[in-house]
């Protein structure tokens, strides 16, 4: 999932008219296009922390009330769940397929490989099903509160494909979800992919192109699911436990970081939950743990390992059980390779396998009840770099052209590269990243950043703003985060959230890639290790640190009875302010759509190819 290819576009439009003459940089005009969130005060008001109103607004009508045959005259109002007196805990699970036609082009992995479709644009397409990509949902209600549990085969969730989503809910249902809602990915890579709002040449970084028809149909899967989750409503108890650590012998799952090394660290919890039937058979049971779904490499979709402890838990069982699994901070932590040399779709065999027993170990320890303490808190957040903590003069880079300092008004994207940290520029500099020697860091100024988001600002409207959850079930904190949580950071907000609450450690639980994807959130100094982490990250050194405090500011709020409306704390939901669709909507258009694809790749290739040549060219300009 590399971001190299956008590095073409910058080169183009920017550094290739320069040259290697050494002339002027014209950063001048950076400050001028910048949006107005360079004013630190601008937390609840500004409009380009989230996305220009006049923009969004009439899109959000569209994606609800068109699907739901609405005219937009008379818009569907929407009832928020809970506030009533607090009863005994009901529950509703639902499962049902994604939007996943065979051909179509699977996210997580970059330049992948696989046949020419009309639904992969600027990645191979799929040929089939090992397991088919679904849905699956559970809601919890305990008439003072609702919370709703989303988990979806695919590598991540967007912001808009969040809001997409609680519009439709709210068209089928009445309900509003927009503050009751954790929508995870499960970060299978054998997934589909088209539904994060990315500029095209970011599409062979491993997302492919951005596709409004296929994400409304996305939209449409999962809203399905959640309204027959909470039709299904019924009495049920409720028990939980963390387990940690839990695979210490690194059987299915290991450290894939070496930056921040010497040394194996990893978030090795298991949160397991089982919410039964009043008469005690199961419901359904939650599998929190962190873990890559990269065990597969072929072109099929595939659950991967989140499904290989969702089918091995369910086979210890006599009768059909659901299980659901929920993705923790797998940032760093990758898939084992099974020791007995399985790979592909043997290994996910041999995963469930062998986890299976040992979680069903846990479930069985567990015990459970009606009466549940039951809250979720959810805030959205404006970003700028003022917000997030950068003084003038940091979070930037020298200008190799004339040694000018150009602050990131608007993010940076592939920092850290080592393609271009290893060049001697910014050794000369101090700014030096060894995975064999932790004292080794990047250097502000010489970040090695590939491309500014100042020279693509109407494609950082997706970057602006985020939403961030905390949930209580009973004895157990739950902290929902817009991306790959690392293992530091998740320790890291874990003893802050303890020490907030003055709860027990052992008792809280990080989820990551919900509701929103903002790539690798890491430490400060982790995020200096530089490393494959750092360079997918927007927004610098502190971002991640940053949203981990912002997350346990709102956690105080789970210590109060009523349901706290956070509406006025940031910016509102992302809609795309310009949807487009690449991939065809009925067969006719696909012959059309094919060659359309085929030119695009061709270009996309063309730019990468060259972007590769001229940065040296222009880095050793000096």
């Amino acid at each position: 999932m590399r971001l190299t290819a956008f590095l073409g576009l910058f080169l183009i439009v920017v550094l290739v008219p320069l040259g290697c003459g050494c002339g002027d940089d014209d950063d001048s005009g950076s400050d001028a296009e910048a949006d107005d969130d360079a004013s630190p005060d601008d937390d609840a008001t500004d409009d380009d922390s989230a996305t220009d109103d006049d923009l969004a607004d009439d899109d959000a009508d569209d994606d609800a009330d068109d699907d739901a045959g609405d005219d937009d005259t008379n818009p569907v109002e929407c009832v928020a769940p809970g506030g009533g007196a607090k009863t005994a805990l009901s529950a509703g699970f639902a499962a049902g397929p994604m939007y996943a036609p065979i051909g179509i082009s699977m996210g997580g992995h970059g330049g992948r490989s696989g046949p020419k479709h009309p639904f992969a644009v600027l990645l191979g397409g799929s040929t089939g099903y090992i397991d088919k990509p679904t849905a699956k949902a559970i809601t919890l209600d305990n008439g003072a509160h609702r919370v709703v549990f989303v988990r979806v085969d695919a590598a991540l969730v967007s912001d808009v494909l969040h809001a997409k989503v609680v519009d439709r809910v709210c068209a089928k249902s009445g309900v509003n979800l927009s503050h009751h809602l954790v929508l995870q990915a499960t970060h299978t890579h054998s997934g589909p992919a088209h539904f994060l709002p990315i500029p095209m040449p970011f599409g062979p970084a491993g997302f492919d192109t951005y596709d409004d028809e296929i994400s409304n149909r996305e939209a449409d899967a999962i809203a399905e699911v959640i309204a027959a989750s909470m039709d299904a409503l019924e009495p049920a108890k409720f028990g939980a436990t963390i387990v940690d650590p839990f695979d210490p012998d690194d059987l299915w799952s290991r450290d894939r970081r070496c930056a921040n090394g010497p040394g194996k660290h990893k978030d090795d919890r298991l949160f397991l939950a089982r919410i039964d039937k009043i008469d005690g058979s199961p419901i359904v049971a939650l599998v929190g743990f962190g873990v890559h779904g990269t065990l597969l490499k072929e072109t099929f979709m595939s659950t991967d390992i989140s499904g290989a402890f969702e089918v091995g838990l369910a086979r210890t069982f006599e009768t059909p059980m659901n299980v659901m699994f929920l993705q923790g901070a797998a940032g760093d932590i990758g898939a084992s390779e099974p020791a007995t040399g399985h790979e592909d779709a043997a290994s996910i065999d041999w995963v469930a396998q062998t986890v299976g027993p040992v979680l069903r170990s846990v479930y069985d320890g567990i015990e459970t009840a009606s009466d549940l303490d039951l809250e979720i808190v959810h805030t959205r957040l404006g970003i700028s770099r003022e917000k997030i903590g950068y003084a003038d003069g940091t979070f930037g880079m020298v200008w190799p052209l004339n040694g000018e300092y150009y602050e990131f008004r608007n993010g940076a994207f592939e920092c850290g590269d080592p393609t271009i940290v290893d060049l001697d520029y910014f050794k000369n500099a101090g700014s030096i990243i060894d995975c064999d020697n932790p004292e080794t860091k990047l250097q502000d100024g010489y970040y090695g950043c590939a491309v500014s988001g100042d020279w693509v600002i109407p494609w950082t409207w997706f970057i602006k703003s985020t939403q961030t959850e905390v949930v209580r079930l009973g004895d157990f904190v739950l902290g929902a985060f817009p991306g790959e949580l690392t293992s530091f950071l998740s320790e890291h907000w874990r003893e802050n959230v303890s020490t907030a609450l003055n709860w027990d450690s052992d008792n809280v639980f990080a989820l990551g890639y919900a509701n929103g994807y903002f790539g690798y959130l890491l430490m400060e100094w982790d995020w200096l290790q530089g490393g494959y982490e750092t360079t997918m990250n927007f927004w610098g050194p502190k971002f991640g640190e940053w949203i981990a405090a912002r997350n346990v500011d709102l956690a105080a709020q789970i210590l109060t009875p009523e349901q706290e409306n956070n509406d006025n704390a940031g910016p509102g939901p992302q809609h795309h302010p310009w949807p487009y669709s690449y991939c065809p909507t009925d067969f006719e258009e696909g012959a059309k759509r094919r060659r359309c694809h085929r030119t695009t790749g061709r270009i996309v290739r063309a730019v990468r190819n060259r972007a590769f040549r001229v940065v040296r060219r222009v880095y050793r300009c000096r």
